[in-house]
């Protein structure tokens, strides 16, 4: 028994990015930024048996199909930040920007139902302080994030486990917080410290990729991504 797999794929892809900056005050700035993308894939997928490919069906759990398809995507991703110096040394600001990932195919999909996955789209909100003390000699960053993420894009086994797919979970949140701290400390020491810690967990996930002792369909709403 034999599976033929034929896989091509022409993609064109275009895409703008500006920013701007508006200096409300002396100690206020807006930072406007937008990026608009188009994509799209060409692709032909085809699987097709030798012989009965009663083996492979049963071991494998792939099908014959044939996809000779086209996806176009365009998307607007806006960025729009707030900065207030309230010193030379001092600076707080807050950040509000979408991202976005488009989606695709895969070739290696047991069946043409798992061969496409949409794209992912995500919002991010940062808030954070930018410092410098001591007439220079300490550097102090300090950074709050979260950001929700839709149809995120997730590397997931395929059924039989020889092959990896990308599949979409319906929602999850990543929060944290960042730190960073660079210090001269004597005239030949400069000492530099980072501190980083992030939640991230599945806020809708069904029908998600089961756990060895588990048994489908699974729910992974309420677990941690990097489970």
């Amino acid at each position: 028994d034999r599976l033929d797999q034929k896989f091509e794929q022409d993609t064109v892809t275009f895409a703008a990015y500006g920013q701007m900056t508006w200096r409300a005050t002396e100690k206020l700035a807006v930072d406007y930024g937008l990026r608009i993308s188009f994509e799209e894939k060409d692709v032909f997928l085809r699987q097709q048996y030798r012989d009965t490919g009663l083996i492979l069906l049963l071991g494998l759990g792939s099908e014959e199909y044939t996809l000779d398809t086209t996806r176009k995507e365009q998307n607007i991703s806006p960025k729009i930040s707030v900065r207030y110096h309230w010193t030379d040394d001092i600076m707080t600001y807050g950040t509000i920007a979408d991202g976005y990932k488009a989606g695709g195919f895969n070739p290696f999909a047991p069946t043409i139902d798992t061969s496409q996955f949409d794209e992912e789209t995500s919002r991010t909100f940062e808030v954070g302080v930018k410092s410098k003390v001591f007439d220079g000699r300490v550097t102090a960053n300090f950074t709050y994030f979260y950001t929700q993420f839709h149809d995120l894009q997730l590397s997931t086994p395929g059924q039989n486990g020889s092959t990896f797919l990308i599949t979409n979970a319906g929602q999850a949140t990543s929060q944290g917080i960042e730190a960073e701290v660079q210090a001269l400390v004597l005239p030949n020491l400069f000492v530099t410290s980072s501190l980083g810690l992030a939640d991230a967990v599945f806020d809708e996930y069904p029908d998600a990729p089961c756990q060895i002792n588990e048994e489908g369909p699974c729910d992974n709403a309420g677990r941690n991504i990097a489970e």
